[in-house]
């Protein structure tokens, strides 16, 4: 933030005046006139309008300056905060790995394989042919 100025551009009838605002310290800010600048009344001064325009350009670099400071740092935070949320995602993914891992089937809980194996204890052997090739296709 000490790098960044505030900048403030007034129009008091044909006269221009710049103000700058500018952190000294965490707590204290700076304001000054940076500089004052008059619109020629007539076409035949041309040095006026020349500083005139060249403080205009002056002042476009500096608010161009400022927005490319400005948006370096936002990009920086905004990387840094996604590598943080990554690191954040990968943690929650592996925790979630290990609890799903830890998941058993309890003794009580009948699966494919058992109804297969119950069907055919019961049924005569023409009959579990023909229910072990429906199992197979409903599997």
């Amino acid at each position: 933030m000490k790098h960044l100025e505030a900048i403030t551009c007034q129009w008091e009838g044909l006269k221009l005046v710049i103000f700058v605002t500018k952190y000294v310290s965490d707590k204290h800010l700076i304001t000054y006139r940076k500089g004052s600048f008059c619109m020629p009344k007539n076409e035949s001064q041309c040095v006026p309008f020349a500083i005139l325009l060249a403080a205009m350009l002056s002042l476009k670099r500096r608010v161009f300056l400022n927005y490319s400071k400005l948006n370096a740092v936002f990009e920086a935070n905004t990387e840094e905060i996604e590598a943080r949320e990554e690191e954040k995602y990968e943690e929650l993914e592996k925790e979630l790995l290990e609890e799903l891992n830890g998941i058993n089937l309890e003794e009580d809980i009948v699966t494919s394989d058992d109804w297969k194996t119950l069907s055919l204890k019961k049924y005569p052997r023409k009959e579990k042919e023909m229910l072990n090739n429906k199992l197979c296709i409903a599997l």
